[in-house]
C-alpha cells in the first residue's frame, strides 16, 4: 500500500519550486522529438517529390516515344498501301500479258497445223516426183 502523499515526499516546497524546470525539460524533449520529426517530414517529402519528378520524366519519355512509333507506323502503313497499289498494277499487267501469251499460243498453235499440213502436202508432193 502506498503512504500518502506527504510521507513519501520530503520537501513538498523544493518539489513545487522544480515543476517549471521539469515541465521545460519535458517541452524540450518534446519541441526536439518534433524538430526531428519535421526534419524526417521534409526528407520524405523532397524524396516523394524527386520520386514525382522521375515518373513525370519517364511518363515525358514514353509519351515520345509513342508519337515517334505513331509517326513510323503511319510511315509504314503508307508504304505499304503503294506497295499494295503497285502489286495490283503489276497483277493486272499480268493478267493482260497472261491473255496475250494465252492469244500467242493459240496462233502458234494454229502455224503448227498449218506447218503440219504442209509438212504432209510436202512429203505427198515428194513421193509424187519421179525419182532421179
Amino acid at each position: 500500500m502506498l503512504k500518502p502523499l506527504e510521507q513519501r515526499i520530503d520537501d513538498v516546497e523544493d518539489l513545487i519550486a522544480d515543476i517549471p524546470h521539469l515541465i521545460n525539460l519535458r517541452l524540450e524533449n518534446l519541441l526536439s522529438a518534433m524538430h526531428e520529426t519535421n526534419t524526417r517530414i521534409a526528407l520524405i517529402d523532397r524524396q516523394v517529390g524527386g520520386f514525382v519528378r522521375d515518373i513525370r520524366d519517364m511518363r515525358g519519355g514514353v509519351t515520345r516515344q509513342l508519337i515517334a512509333q505513331d509517326k513510323e507506323i503511319a510511315e509504314i502503313k503508307a508504304k505499304v498501301s503503294g506497295i499494295e497499289a503497285k502489286v495490283s498494277g503489276i497483277e493486272g499487267k499480268v493478267s493482260g500479258i497472261e491473255a496475250k501469251v494465252s492469244g500467242i499460243e493459240g496462233k502458234v498453235s494454229g502455224i503448227d497445223s498449218r506447218l503440219s499440213g504442209l509438212e504432209s502436202g510436202i512429203a505427198e508432193i515428194l513421193t509424187r516426183l519421179p525419182k532421179v
